[in-house]
This record gives structure tokens, C-alpha cells and sequence, in this order.
């Protein structure tokens, strides 16, 4: 149910809410709205979308990302408990003083009953990640898997574009099921944050949505090697021409067009119809003559 909430007047002013884009912010405000006196709310994106964003046929598929950002800051605590999804306003005594609140029908985030700050949920998340889970429990098991997700959403790195977390989620527990080690997929997300920050790609749209990662099965390349050895370098023209087909950079070729460090030269990528910074030419269109 919505709820009339205030907004303090120096909220404009804040540095950590300047660094969110505007749509982030304009989430951050409308979940005010929704969450209940405990600063608690279901948190399926299309329902969170359909709610806040009833005339806007895009926000489903971008409500992760401005999700993302706030999570990022240490705003909003995302969390899943029995296979359903909630979030939590982090400080949100500190945001609103509520007269006679009405006690939260919703579980409190792992760890963190008063949502108090995003790192230390995710502290919380660690440790439990590191515990044993009660085989006999589904429910347990459940949410050791949610937690285990939200850890490696948080090491994988920013994408410059789309990229869901809900069909990611699925995919991760789906290869929980297979038998695949969540804890591998973890350290291959943050392996491969540190290699795109190293080759200036992170937060760009060379980096895979986290759906294909995972579907492509790329977190068992990112594990087979130790951090310490260094890949093959690819050949920039081979790389250019992957690049053309298949419109990926590959990381071993260092960085992407467009990019600085870029070893792609102009003339090599407008032989594959490349424009400097990685985009398709656009064929120039006919000169007509003049009568």
C-alpha cells in the first residue's frame, strides 16, 4: 500500500545520491513510497516496475540496474528469503521518523534485522555463505543459493548497458542445481572484474551481461587460471575480425575499440567495416547531381 513519506531538504545535496544517475535517484524516492514502516518491500523487478513505472514500457527491463546502483552505494539492501524477493532501505530510521510504525509482516535481510548498512549485510553474507546449511531444510538451502547469488552479483563487474539480473538469478540457480560450485562462480566474477578494470573495459558494453557468463559456462575459464598468470596476447587482427562477426571483444586482445590502449588501428577496422571507436560505418549516401 503507499504511503505518504517526507524527503529531507538536503537530499539534493548529498554526495552519495550526486553519484547515482537520475534514474537511480528517482527509484530511491519512489521506494519511500512503497516500502512499509521498517523500511521493507517485496521486490520482484516487473512488480516493482508496474508499480512505480505504470507508463513506462522500458523500466522491467532496467530497474536492475538502477536497483544495482543503489545497492552499490550501500542504500538498498537486496535480499532473498524462501525463494522470494525483498529489498531493504538501509538507515531508513535515519530517513523517516514514524509515529506508532506498524510492526514489518516481512523478514528482515539476512543477518541485519534493522537493515542498518549494506556492507555489513554483505558481511553477513559472507559468513553465512562460509556455514553449513541444514540439508534437510529446502527453505535453508534456498536461501543459501540467494545469498550465494547476491554475493556474486556484487563481484561482477558494471556493464555499460542491459544487463538483468533476474534470468542471471535463474541461470546461477539452475547451475547451483547441476552440481556447479557457487563459490567458483564467485571467484570467477571477481577474477574477471580485475582483468576488465586492468584493460579499461569495466562498466563499458564489452562487458558480457552476467546471464551469458554464466550460460556459457565462461566462469570455469576464469578459474582455470591462477591470478598470477598472465594470458596469451591474441592477435589484434584476429581479434578485429571475431569482433566484426560476432560483435565481441575478446579480453586477451586488450583493449576494446574506443577504448584507450586500443592496439586496433583505424585502417584495420574499416577493412571490416569498423568505424575508430568499434561502431558500424554508416555507408555515406549517394551524391545526387546537381541538374
Amino acid at each position: 500500500m503507499p504511503r505518504i513519506r517526507t524527503i529531507k531538504p538536503e537530499f539534493p545535496q548529498s554526495e552519495t545520491i550526486g553519484r547515482l544517475t537520475r534514474e537511480a535517484r528517482l527509484l530511491f524516492l519512489q521506494l519511500f513510497t512503497l516500502v512499509d514502516d521498517a523500511g521493507r518491500a517485496r521486490a520482484p523487478p516487473r512488480m516493482l516496475a508496474s508499480l512505480l513505472y505504470p507508463y513506462d514500457d522500458d523500466a522491467a527491463e532496467r530497474i536492475d540496474g538502477w536497483l544495482d546502483e543503489l545497492v552499490g552505494r550501500g542504500l538498498v539492501v537486496c535480499y532473498e528469503t524462501g525463494g522470494a524477493r525483498y529489498l531493504a532501505i538501509s538507515h531508513w530510521t535515519e530517513h523517516q521518523k514514524i509515529d506508532r510504525p506498524t510492526p514489518s509482516r516481512l523478514p528482515a535481510p539476512p543477518g541485519d534485522d534493522d537493515a542498518a548498512t549494506a556492507r555489513e549485510a554483505s558481511r553477513g553474507l559472507a559468513a553465512d555463505l562460509d556455514s553449513e546449511s541444514d540439508p534437510e531444510s529446502e527453505s535453508g538451502s534456498a536461501d543459501a543459493v540467494a545469498r550465494a547469488f547476491d554475493a556474486f552479483w556484487q563481484a561482477y563487474p558494471r556493464r555499460g548497458g542491459a544487463n538483468p539480473r533476474e534470468p542471471a538469478r535463474r541461470k546461477f540457480r539452475a547451475l547451483v542445481a547441476e552440481g556447479i560450485d557457487p563459490a567458483a562462480m564467485i571467484a570467477a566474477a571477481k577474477r574477471l572484474a580485475v582483468e576488465l578494470a586492468a584493460s579499461q573495459t569495466a562498466g563499458t558494453r564489452f562487458v558480457p551481461q552476467a546471464l551469458t557468463f554464466l550460460a556459457q559456462h565462461r566462469f570455469a575459464d576464469e578459474a582455470a587460471a591462477p591470478p598470477s598468470e598472465a594470458p596469451a596476447e591474441l592477435d589484434v587482427a584476429e581479434a578485429v575480425k571475431l569482433y566484426a562477426r560476432t560483435g565481441h571483444w575478446s579480453r586477451f586482445a586488450g583493449p576494446a575499440p574506443g577504448l584507450a590502449g586500443c592496439r586496433a588501428p583505424p585502417d584495420l577496422l574499416a577493412r571490416h567495416g569498423l568505424a575508430p571507436d568499434g561502431r558500424p560505418l554508416i555507408p555515406a549516401s549517394p551524391q545526387r547531381e546537381t541538374p
